[in-house]
């Protein structure tokens, strides 16, 4: 069984190359939920802060998508994400994937 857990957004946040505090934990995506569908497919670059390290990862928006997936490879805690400087990208919500073994151990989803 694969859990999520959900980043709670005060309002649509433009993507300013902020970095965003994320719940502790192993996870192995991040879905994006944007409020706006880019007219034009959009590649950058997000940065992903685990307990040992930071990581850059390619963070592409297909064109006319209102969501996005970020893999998160490194089996670390990841504890932030630092989005690219995109403001014509909005993101509405947040979800981090958790692994099956993962899920099942922390009782996501039961």
């Amino acid at each position: 069984m694969t859990g999520s857990v959900a980043l709670e957004l005060a309002e649509p946040l433009p993507c300013r190359g902020q970095l965003l505090d994320l719940p502790p934990g192993s996870y192995d995506w991040l879905r994006l939920d944007l409020s706006a569908a880019p007219p034009t497919e959009v590649v950058d670059t997000a940065w992903l802060y685990y307990e040992h390290g930071v990581d850059a990862e390619r963070f592409v928006v297909p064109a006319a998508e209102h969501r996005a997936w970020l893999p998160v490879p490194r089996r670390d805690v990841l504890v932030g994400v630092r989005l690219p400087d995109r403001p014509e990208i909005v993101l509405s919500a947040m979800t981090m994937v958790v692994p099956p073994p993962a899920a099942e151990e922390a009782g996501v989803g039961t």
